[in-house]
């Protein structure tokens, strides 16, 4: 059991909430403790903690690549702006 949940094959869904906080700290590049250490191990080391983790670390690489939104021209800002402070008839 790791915060509650059964790692060893017991829970009917994979721990996708778990796998986001281990990426998290992953990301932050801060060692483990040596207990937080322990945790991640026991987690990774179960085939769907894995496969779940491996697969929000491609997710999250295609979103980075992914080109950012295009910014609204400036006549749609100007008319968003005319009808936001349009009076009513």
């Amino acid at each position: 059991m790791i915060n509650g949940r059964d790692v060893t094959g017991g829970d009917p869904k994979p721990p996708v909430e778990d796998a986001v906080g281990w990426y998290l700290k992953d990301e932050s590049g801060r060692a483990l403790d040596p207990e937080t250490q322990l945790r991640w191990e026991a987690w990774r080391d179960e085939p769907r903690n894995c496969k779940e983790y491996l697969s929000l670390g491609r997710m999250i690489l295609q979103m980075r690549r992914m080109p950012p939104p295009g910014q609204p021209s400036r006549a749609e800002l100007i008319a968003d702006l005319e009808q936001h402070f349009e009076e009513p008839d």
